[in-house]
């Protein structure tokens, strides 16, 4: 590329006294000149390096084959593998805290006490509702056994008229075929037998009804009243449940974080989690995308403080808390020391153990189960292929490759066309 020259010349008619001044012009041009022509000549290099060749700054990667364990990836903390969650029943307003994280508690020992104004309101009533009703039941007892004794008096009364009726009609009967007495007299007697024996029959049948309406009242009224007194009972242990008690012997290791005198609490809320003995499992929080692949017993490892331990799905919560579900795992062998309940820690879930497939580090723009592309890298020239493959299934860390490149191939981990075009220029080693 030619150098351009100043088309003016320089003043040399210029007085002594600024000679020196013009004398140093010419050197400052030139150094201009020089800037102009290196900053030319950098981007005429840059227009001129090929689209295909790779970029700076994206990460390689190198296709592998092998045996591949596919994971779901969760992060959490430790947790006391024996915990109990202690919460509240009705709810109600604190009105004294006894214990705090940390406390070691003996099983029944007070751990705070609520106070509900409604609840206990709620329990007077119904103590008053079961008193008034044991009360009306005692009077309507008393009222049908005065009838059916009643009745029991006049049946009883009928049945001893009839059996004298019927000797007497028995006597006259003797008395009329000896022709001491008239047959008048004898039908007399044996109408009025007959009527004492319908009377009979009647009462009977009556009291068989107030009998079996007297069982149907019983039994209704013991429906209520069992219902009054179960109504009564369960209200008193709400009340009883105001006072909260470690329902085991162990130590609080998590507590309601907002918890002090006068704090409304719901009915159902958490109030605190104590661990019963010293094993620890894991719980995880992972998308509840993937929750689908997980289930109870699946194997896992715990990453902690730069150590792997050995693990095992054991629960899967069935609630979802801002798109993630909570899963525990319990440890095998963990160490003896160094973990306690609250270190974070790091699960990954084997949820699919796939042999002798062809994978690769996921590229951030790699779908599972679709087509895509992979930029190649040429091992002789040190540019970038566009090549067209065909995922599979994947996790947070590996994609399958199905079908498009082999195994040794390295790749550029990225897309070359979302990047800026002034970093162009990283070539492979």
């Amino acid at each position: 590329m030619s150098i351009p020259r100043p088309k003016r010349m320089l003043d040399l008619g210029a007085t002594v006294a600024g000679a020196g001044k013009h004398r140093r012009r010419p050197k400052m041009l030139w150094i201009t000149v020089m800037a102009v022509v290196v900053v030319a000549a950098v981007l005429a290099w840059i227009l001129m390096v090929p689209p295909s060749t790779a970029i700076a700054g994206l990460r390689r990667g190198d296709v592998m084959h092998g045996n591949l364990a596919l994971v779901v990836a969760g992060h959490g903390k430790l947790v006391p593998a024996n915990q109990v969650v202690v919460g509240t029943g009705s709810g109600g307003q604190v009105a004294q805290i006894d214990q705090r994280v940390g406390a070691e508690l003996a099983a029944g020992e007070v751990i705070l006490v609520l106070e509900n104004a409604g609840l206990r309101q709620r329990l007077r009533e119904a103590e008053k509702a079961l008193v008034e009703e044991r009360l009306r039941l005692m009077t309507t007892e008393l009222d049908a056994t005065a009838r059916r004794d009643d009745l029991r008096n006049q049946h009883q009364t009928a049945r001893d008229d009839l059996r004298v009726a019927r000797l007497e009609v028995q006597g006259l009967q003797t008395l009329a075929e000896q022709q001491i007495i008239t047959p008048i007299e004898y039908q007399k007697a044996s109408i009025r037998a007959a009527s004492l024996q319908r009377r009979v029959a009647s009462l009977s049948s009556q009291l068989k009804r107030l009998d079996a309406l007297h069982a149907e009242t019983v039994a209704a009224n013991a429906t209520a009243l069992s219902t009054l007194q179960d109504d009564v009972g369960r209200l008193r242990q709400e009340v009883q449940a105001l006072t909260i008690r470690a329902p085991v012997a162990g130590r609080i290791v998590e507590m309601h974080s907002d918890l002090s005198v006068g704090t409304q609490l719901a009915a159902g809320a958490t109030i605190a989690h104590v661990s019963a003995g010293s094993a620890l499992a894991a719980e995880a929080a992972i998308p509840v995308s993937s929750v689908g692949k997980v289930l109870v017993g699946q194997p896992a490892v715990i990453h902690h403080a730069g150590k792997q331990i050995a693990a095992q799905v054991a629960h899967i919560d069935a609630r979802v808390v801002r798109d993630e579900v909570a899963v525990t795992l319990s440890l095998i062998s963990p160490p003896t020391t160094g973990l306690f309940p609250g270190q974070p820690v790091r699960a990954e879930i084997v949820t699919d153990q796939r042999r002798e497939v062809t994978y690769v580090e996921r590229p951030a723009n790699a779908r599972p189960n679709t087509k895509g592309q992979l930029y190649v890298i040429d091992p002789r020239s040190n540019e970038l292929r566009n090549k067209n493959v065909h995922y599979g299934d994947a996790d947070y860390r590996f994609i399958i490759i199905e079908s498009g490149v082999e195994a040794g191939t390295q790749v550029v981990l990225g897309d070359p066309q979302a990047r800026p075009r002034e970093t162009i220029g990283w070539t492979a080693d």
